[in-house]
């Protein structure tokens, strides 16, 4: 876990926030977005300065900056198609299949003709 400072937003608000922050170069991509109750908490890399905060209460009705506790973000693997796509033909990798179901050990697999 790692404390951040961060904004905390109604959910209705929360993908608005996300790209404000985004834009004005704010948003911690490293930690995960935790939310309570009505609330979203925003990870940023730092407090927002006097211009971004003004750019914060011009596009958002109600925020706060705060400090908390976040969880970081965990990095998916790489899919196969990413891991074979210098392996392999470009004919070769549209055959991959996309997706795989288990049902108990069994796992479903479909393949493209």
């Amino acid at each position: 876990m790692a404390k951040a400072p961060c904004i905390r937003v109604e959910k209705t608000y929360g993908e608005k926030t996300i790209v404000i922050a985004k834009r004005i170069g704010l948003l911690e991509r490293d930690l995960r977005v935790q939310r309570e109750q009505d609330y979203l908490y925003i990870p940023l890399i730092r407090k927002p300065q006097k211009a971004e905060l003004k750019e914060l209460e011009t596009n958002l009705p109600q925020f706060e900056v705060l400090q908390r506790e976040f969880l970081e973000r965990v990095e998916r693997p790489p899919r196969l198609v990413d891991q074979l796509s210098d392996k392999l033909p470009p004919h070769l990798l549209a055959s991959l299949p996309h997706a795989i179901d288990f049902v108990g050990d069994i796992a479903v697999v479909e393949v493209p003709p």
